[in-house]
């Protein structure tokens, strides 16, 4: 409703930053951003999640990794796309979480990020990560806002770990320092 629009630079903001959402989740189809008739953004079709992102976000070399965590629930597949501790920015808008193909705004699952990377930023530093969690489809309520932006978990805490735990084995490898050999 027009009562509820922002200015046209911040709807534009938000516009481009849920088409930046779909295309991050959707490696295999490629997207042309115009606005007023002009071509802003072209993203070609990816092979990954790590390509996509490395187009979309414009960072690169980005960093890979995947691990299942078991609950007694069942298997919460989790894939995590990273920066080095060095690339990083000052707000937490770089961190997309995707649950189930649907970015979200999770605080709990924001938290897991942030955790994994303790003891490598400085505060006030945010990391550029995309996470992309897949559980199972009774743990989860997708239902709890108009929007569909935040979910439920039934056991947050499983989440939470499964998040943590991928993104800290990648962390942990330090990749970006092999990467800077080669």
């Amino acid at each position: 409703r027009l009562k509820f629009l922002k200015s046209e630079t911040a709807e534009s903001t938000q516009i481009k930053s849920t088409l930046k959402a779909m295309a991050l989740i959707h490696p295999g189809v490629e997207f042309r951003i115009r606005t007023q008739g002009k071509l802003l953004d072209v993203w070609g079709r990816a092979d990954d999640l790590q390509s996509r992102a490395e187009q979309v976000l414009g960072v690169k070399p980005l960093f890979s990794h995947q691990s299942v965590f078991e609950s007694k629930e069942g298997p919460y597949r989790c894939e995590c796309v990273f920066a080095s501790p060095h690339e990083v920015t000052g707000t937490s808008k770089q961190i997309w979480i995707f649950v189930q193909n649907r970015w979200v705004q999770d605080r709990g699952l924001q938290a897991a990020v942030i955790d994994a990377y303790r003891g490598l930023l400085m505060h006030g530093e945010f990391p550029v990560v995309v996470v992309r969690l897949d559980v199972p489809f009774d743990e989860i309520d997708v239902n709890i806002h108009p929007t569909k932006s935040q979910v439920k978990f039934r056991d947050p805490q499983s989440a939470f770990r499964a998040v943590h735990r991928c993104l800290r084995e990648g962390l942990e490898k330090a990749p970006w320092l092999s990467a800077k050999q080669l």
